[in-house]
């Protein structure tokens, strides 16, 4: 039970971490990026953690597409609230297509450990 209420909490805190780093109206000037579009990596990153951490949580016999809908739903509310909110940051299908990778990858990856995982142990 301490495990689930754990794994809940570091879910909880991801979601905000996730809010806070794409509603947050950082300096609108521009920032230096290693090569176009390299912030994609961390909306991957961001997104691939919360799949395993949303699945790591279900018990059922849908949970993939349970997460992979409530994921990559997120990250497209994310999107519209960035736009909508008016705080200085857009809407975009790269950050979407990124997290929905991100998300992709993120049940993959749990997939095979999970099955792959288990038979050496």
């Amino acid at each position: 039970m301490k495990t689930l209420t754990k794994q809940k909490s570091l879910l909880v805190l991801w979601v905000v971490l996730i809010l806070f780093v794409s509603l947050y109206p950082f300096e609108t000037k521009e920032t230096k990026q290693l090569w176009e579009h390299s912030d994609k990596i961390v909306h991957f990153a961001l997104y691939f953690v919360l799949s395993v951490l949303v699945i790591s949580g279900l018990h059922n016999k849908s949970k993939y597409a349970i997460t992979l809908i409530i994921s990559v739903l997120f990250g497209i509310i994310i999107e519209a609230l960035q736009e909508f909110m008016k705080l200085g940051r857009t809407f975009s299908m790269l950050d979407i297509l990124a997290n929905s990778i991100g998300v992709c990858i993120g049940l993959t990856s749990y997939y095979f450990l999970k099955k792959h995982g288990s038979k050496g142990a």
